[in-house]
């Protein structure tokens, strides 16, 4: 779970009115339906009427004086509105008072994950697991001489639903890489907590506090959100990097080049550390060494590539941890291709032995944005391939694919399936199937 305040600071407030809608079809949102609906007195009864009868109406009833009576499509809203809809459009007015007369940020989510495997080599071969998370950003300074300031926090946890808070459907199934990098049992813990601060018109940005590396580092437009896309753990980041857990560290981030338009539209570059033996549940310095860090950097562009926009990034790592030391590179890329909805991605990663899991992981996927001409749902396939660190070299296949179906503007509910060959610690199945059906609630 990651927190999305970080290099995402500017909240849009331009609608006055914020309510909750459902999809239906191709017409997404086609609830409310633009422009003014008219009723007109007719013998029969009031009857709606098209915009061509409205015109002729409107004509004859100025004639007949017979006033016409116009329903907009907020009135409308209300007439189909039902308790739940007219909590949470309170809710969402309730945030958006907050953005604005107090430049607060509040939102949240709850994540609920159902998993089956075809085999198992222990214990379960079915798993239900669940996570929570509530982010706050305050917007403290904003000012031309002093630069955008603000405070940000996410509190999360986790837990196993239906057996023992320690077990992990992938052990059970023997897979070294992880096919749900959502589930924690972790208590509710305050994960990050930090200071954000940019100047020059927010081209150079400082943040220091307890952080995430992977909110400035490893970054994919597709394949980086256990919550929203892949389940499995090679295709939310990448695991031949050795990244600590979220934990005291700093970072800047610098874009050289920001456009809307032109055949580069950004350039940045972004550097920091972190303690490289954090645990996201402790607060201070408790974990906390001076000689043993994570040092990253990256440099990433964004191009128009055939006319298309794409995001390419390396990143290079060091890290000491428990007396071991290690370093490591990382390529990753994202790239609309015959336009813009349909998406290639992937990565390349390798790091030292002795501090990673797989001294090499590659991964590549094709994405398809609004499927059936519903916006906000997503469809993907992903393929990620690993060679396990250490002198047993042992690899691992993982194909991964999911739609998600976005029921309303705060739940999306996404089936999925994923294809395991040769699980590392299974010597007894050579494929291994697993279900998903991933419900997420965001609020």
């Amino acid at each position: 779970m990651k927190s999305k305040f970080p290099r995402v600071a500017k909240t849009s407030t331009k609608n006055a009115r914020m309510s909750v809608t459902c999809k239906s079809g191709s017409g997404a949102g086609s609830l409310m339906t633009a422009g003014i609906l008219a009723v007109g007195s007719f013998s029969l009864g009031l009857l709606p009427m098209t915009v061509s009868e409205l015109e002729a109406a409107s004509r004859t009833d100025a004639e007949s004086a017979t006033p016409v009576t116009v329903i907009s499509a907020e009135e409308i809203e209300n007439q189909n509105a039902t308790p739940a809809t007219d909590f949470l459009s309170g809710y969402r007015s309730f945030q958006q008072r907050l953005a604005e007369d107090h430049n607060i940020d509040f939102r949240g989510g709850i994540t609920t994950v159902f998993q089956a495997a075809s085999d198992r080599v222990t214990d379960q071969g079915q798993l239900w697991t669940g996570s929570y998370d509530i982010e706050i950003g305050w917007r403290g300074v904003n000012s031309e001489e002093f630069g955008n300031g603000q405070l940000g926090m996410l509190i999360e946890g986790g837990e196993v639903i239906d057996h023992n808070d320690d077990e992990s459907l992938s052990t059970n199934i023997g897979s070294d890489f992880g096919i749900n990098d959502d589930a924690d049992s972790q208590e509710i813990a305050i994960s990050e907590f930090w200071w954000q601060h940019s100047f020059l018109d927010d081209r150079v940005t400082f943040t220091v506090g307890k952080i995430d590396q992977t909110a400035f580092f490893d970054q994919n437009a597709i394949a980086n959100d256990e919550t929203a896309a892949f389940l499995a753990t090679p295709l939310v980041n990448s695991t031949a990097i050795g990244l600590p857990d979220n934990g005291l560290g700093a970072n800047v981030w610098v874009d050289l080049i920001s456009k809307e338009t032109g055949k580069i539209r950004n350039i940045y570059f972004t550097a920091g550390f972190g303690d490289a033996n954090a645990d996201a549940r402790e607060m201070g310095f408790s974990t906390f060494q001076s000689d043993e860090l994570f040092y990253a950097a990256e440099v990433g562009a964004t191009v128009d590539a055939f006319g298309l926009p794409g995001t390419y990034r390396a990143m290079f790592w060091s890290t000491t941890m428990g007396g071991l030391e290690g370093t490591g590179f990382s390529f990753s890329f994202d790239q609309s291709v015959v336009e813009e909805r349909y998406v290639l991605f992937g990565r390349f990663s390798t790091g030292n032995q002795d501090v990673v899991s797989f001294e090499q992981q590659v991964s590549l996927g094709f994405a398809l944005n609004n499927p059936f001409g519903r916006e906000d749902d997503q469809a993907a396939i992903a393929f990620a391939y690993g060679e396990l660190a250490g002198a047993s070299r042992a690899t691992e296949f993982l194909t991964e694919a999911y739609y998600r179906y976005n029921v309303c503007d705060v739940l999306a509910i996404t089936p999925a399936v994923q294809i395991i060959h040769h699980p590392i610690s299974n010597a007894v199945d050579d494929t291994i199937f697993v279900g998903s059906l991933r419900a997420q609630f965001s609020f």
